[in-house]
């Protein structure tokens, strides 16, 4: 019934795809009202029984493949569910889907806080009241991260008082660190982005393949762009080294990039690491994987030809004299 200008919606305890799924939902009902209104994923923060053993080293721990427990409170946890979601709605919201980086904030605060730079406060624990819920002190963290990523704009200065800090030192401790997060911080919004239309793609052995990149917001003049691979399967090149050039009044454009994989003699689908930069810009990677045409050979070695014991076995077809690959109907 309301046209939302922002709307906020926190990852909790679910799979990436339950919480993506679930948050597509609340999109789909708000976008009738309003196709500008922006979208935020609330980045929170682990609760103390999920530390490994401290708050860091959760927060910095992979998501894994199904992203359960613990894993459902780290960085790259809310990071997927981002591009998930980016990657779904593409097409049809106004603005990219984006992050309120409160636990990436809480990290920063984490490590100033074991170098004595935060008055007061020695460990992340004591802006907690209990397992996962915060005093004031996290209470007001949170308040100012989010001001910061809404209005992108520097929380330094706010009325601690309002969340019963009267520490002046602590109150702009935290809020310092809050803007140096979230000015920097690639997803939340406060400086242009590089978008890719997706966050992976596949590209044929022997093909080429594309894909799109725009910016988010206007940049402050002509920028340009540069992709190129950055890790990975050297077989998957950007075709003639991408250079994009941007200007505020086509930043929202398409624009096409050309992956090309080159034929090789193996029949791995090898994988490589897309890098998009530019100055002043948030910059993005996505993955590029090659599509093999190549037909894998799989053998094993079954026995030991004199001590007749099981050697490895994994699948294929096996021998007991010299090496050679099978064919005709044993052939793979």
């Amino acid at each position: 019934y309301y046209t939302w200008d922002a709307l906020s919606l926190q990852p909790f305890d679910r799979s990436l795809t339950s919480d993506t799924n679930a948050i597509s939902n609340f999109i789909a009902l708000s976008l009738p009202r309003n196709t500008n209104a922006q979208v935020y994923v609330y980045s929170r923060w682990p609760r103390q029984g999920n530390f490994l053993p401290d708050f860091d080293t959760t927060w910095l721990t992979n998501a894994g493949t199904t992203g359960s427990s613990y894993q459902q409170e780290t960085r790259e946890f809310f990071e997927r569910v981002c591009r998930a979601l980016r990657e779904q709605w593409v097409t049809n919201l106004t603005h990219p889907i984006r992050i309120v980086p409160c636990g990436d904030v809480l990290y920063a605060l984490s490590q100033k806080m074991q170098t004595g730079h935060i008055p007061g406060l020695t460990s992340i624990a004591q802006v907690y009241a209990d397992g996962i819920h915060f005093n004031d002190t996290g209470a007001y963290t949170v308040a100012c991260t989010f001001y910061a990523t809404l209005y992108k704009d520097s929380p330094i200065g706010l009325n601690a008082a309002l969340y019963g800090i009267d520490d002046t030192a602590l109150a702009r401790g935290i809020e310092t660190t809050v803007w140096d997060v979230v000015r920097v911080h690639p997803y939340a919004g406060v400086i242009p982005e590089i978008l890719p239309m997706a966050y992976s793609m596949v590209v044929p052995e022997g093909g080429t393949a594309t894909i799109n990149i725009k910016l988010s917001d206007p940049p402050v003049g002509v920028t340009t762009v540069n992709v190129a691979r950055i890790a990975g399967d050297a077989d998957i090149t950007v075709s003639n080294g991408a250079v994009l050039v941007f200007t505020p009044a086509n930043y929202a454009v398409w624009q096409t990039v050309t992956l090309a994989a080159a034929e090789d003699e193996d029949w791995e689908h090898g994988r490589a690491t897309i890098a998009c930069s530019g100055a002043g810009l948030a910059s993005c990677n996505f993955i590029a994987i090659e599509q093999d045409n190549d037909a894998a050979a799989v053998c094993y070695d079954p026995f030991d030809v004199t001590p007749r014991i099981m050697q490895n076995l994994r699948s294929g077809y096996g021998w007991n004299s010299a090496w050679a690959i099978e064919g005709g109907s044993n052939g793979i």
